[in-house]
């Protein structure tokens, strides 16, 4: 679409803009091609059935939250529990993992946000008297908001130590005993 004229101080202008633009008019009355609209991105997603044996000897184990309730923009992958931020802008994340089967032996535990960078989470020295006191069974969950750039990615990490690789991760088919959710806040 081409358009010419003279604009609010009198000066002739010409402009040429693709015919599946859309348009907006600035301010002045000016036809100027019109900010994308804002794409909302949610998700909420858990732990459908338990996962065994994924850390405690010092792996650090992403954890795949394999059933999302909700994906609006399909920006969550369920099979490698990876967000990918579709725009530039700030976003909000809340997490919660419920570990099974910590022993005596498990004598450190770091749940962390990671992905295109590391941003940190909830290191906890020493588990085992928390979890033992629970028949082994320890629940952390966090929230946190992040400044991202399209395209970087967010998971959740989890990596306990000190003892043999046999802590696992709960989930249930109806509950959300682990879970991870979020949204783009701008």
């Amino acid at each position: 679409m081409a358009s010419s004229g003279k604009n609010t101080s009198g000066n002739l202008y010409s402009t040429s803009i693709a015919s599946s633009t859309a348009l907006a008019a600035d301010s002045n009355g000016v036809l100027v091609a019109a900010t994308a609209p804002y794409t909302p991105s949610v998700f909420s997603a858990r732990v459908n059935t338990p996962v065994t044996n994924v850390t405690g000897d010092g792996t650090n184990y992403t954890v795949i939250f394999n059933t999302a309730a909700i994906n609006t923009g399909s920006n969550y992958d369920t099979a490698t529990g990876i967000y990918t931020a579709p725009a530039t802008g700030s976003y909000s994340f809340q997490y919660g993992i419920f570990f099974t089967s910590i022993g005596g032996a498990h004598t450190g535990l770091t749940l962390y946000i990671q992905g295109t960078s590391t941003w940190g989470g909830n290191p906890i020295l020493n588990p085992a008297p928390i979890a033992l006191a629970g028949s082994g069974n320890i629940s952390l969950n966090g929230s946190i908001t992040l400044a991202l750039t399209s395209g970087n990615t967010v998971s959740i990490g989890a990596l306990i130590s000190g003892g043999a690789k046999t802590v696992g991760v709960y989930g249930d088919a109806t509950t959300a005993y682990s879970y991870f959710s979020g949204f783009r806040v701008s």
